[in-house]
């Protein structure tokens, strides 16, 4: 009788180990016409803090090589999963209209504030706006990565 208790012990104990831990992935507004959005600061504010919108933000530069092929690539993942994807260029950004960005990133918690005004930053850089705030941000794989945060309206 024992052994038999040992086992069915161990097995749930294996079987409850091997399962992958399952989290919601977050849903963005379905749009008809899909596309990479250019956006201010400010209307990111607008955006995930007032209007408590579900969002991804891509923040890119002018004449910067993997900045033009995230947003190639994000621009087809738009268009094929049926929701917008944000780009801010910070190429000419005043200090007020970034300030904006430092806010937005850091209304909820201080887990992943976006760097003060005048300190580098390396670019291509993402980040996912939910529940006014920031739930994860990434610097590579965007599409992999939206992918694995973000639910397809396909």
């Amino acid at each position: 009788m024992k052994k038999i208790i040992a086992f069915i012990f161990l097995n749930i104990l294996c079987l409850t180990s091997c399962n992958t831990t399952n989290f919601n992935k977050i849903t963005l507004p379905y749009v008809e016409n899909p596309r990479l959005v250019s956006i201010n600061g400010e209307r990111l504010y607008d955006l995930a803090i007032n209007q408590k919108e579900n969002l991804v933000v891509i923040f890119t530069v002018d004449n910067c090589a993997s900045c033009s092929q995230a947003k190639e690539e994000l621009t087809a993942l738009a268009s094929l999963s049926y929701f917008n994807i944000y780009n801010v260029d910070l190429t000419n950004i005043s200090q007020n209209d970034y300030q904006y960005i430092v806010d937005a990133s850091t209304y909820a918690n201080s887990a992943y504030a976006f760097e003060e005004y005048g300190k580098d930053l390396y670019l291509p850089l993402a980040y996912i706006f939910a529940y006014q705030g920031v739930v994860i941000t990434f610097e590579n794989y965007f599409v992999d990565n939206i992918l694995t945060y973000v639910n397809s309206n396909a």
